[in-house]
């Protein structure tokens, strides 16, 4: 899943013309277990796929640091990337908080 999540990134940021793409490398060091936001943090790395092309990808991270004891727990999405298709861009959301923060009981 790695190798398809950071090249969704680097073909959806390619195609707009104004951006700075991403290095594949910071995107895959990111993603790897020895990353220092996984030493207090965790991450789920979701994909959204149209018609059997990957449409989009996201992250849903909750940073323990970021936590406070006397409020809601609180996840956040990153890494996010998808094309413009506001049904994929839906999906990939519900998606990510359905598998992750629902069960979790995380406010996004």
């Amino acid at each position: 899943i790695v190798g398809r999540f950071c090249t969704i990134g680097a073909r959806i940021q390619h195609a707009d013309h104004g951006r700075i793409i991403g290095s594949l490398k910071t995107v895959r060091e990111r993603l790897s277990p020895g990353f220092s936001f996984h030493a207090h943090g965790t991450a789920h790395h979701f994909i959204a796929s149209r018609d059997g092309i990957d449409a989009g990808r996201c992250s849903a991270m909750v940073n323990e640091r970021a936590q406070r004891d006397d409020a809601e727990r609180i996840g956040y999405i990153g890494m996010w990337e998808c094309i413009d298709d506001p049904d994929a861009a839906r999906t990939l959301l519900a998606d990510a908080e359905k598998a992750f923060a629902a069960e979790a009981g995380f406010a996004f």
